[in-house]
């Protein structure tokens, strides 16, 4: 079992164990907690969360993903800026295994 902090919207901290190579939002999701979410299929980006802690924990991220997430990326920075990462990657939720213990945090803005 791996430990996922998750900094919810209010600035809460919760904790959820999720099995060895678990979807997070399927973890999540199990344990009664809903991430913001759209497809689950990782094209809309809806369910990003920022990566504050064990990137490397994560598994690797694949091309429909990886798509999303460029997209994603591109137009938070041309809304926001770089800064509203906070230095942290991005991971879709609905795609992200895990395959260690990690922290994330949801952005707060659309």
């Amino acid at each position: 079992m791996h430990t996922v902090l998750i900094k919810d919207l209010d600035g809460k901290t919760k904790e959820f164990k999720l099995e060895d190579n678990e979807v997070i939002y399927d973890g999540l999701s199990r344990q009664g907690y809903e991430l913001p979410h759209g497809c689950l299929s990782g094209s809309c980006g809806s369910c990003k969360v920022l990566v504050c802690e064990g990137v490397e924990n994560l598994g690797q991220a694949k091309t429909v993903e990886s798509d999303t997430l460029k997209h994603v990326e591109q137009n938070y920075e041309n809304l926001y800026g770089k800064e509203v990462f906070k230095g942290y990657p991005l991971r879709l939720s609905c795609r992200a295994r895990v395959k260690g213990d990690v922290t994330l945090e949801l952005l707060k803005l659309a």
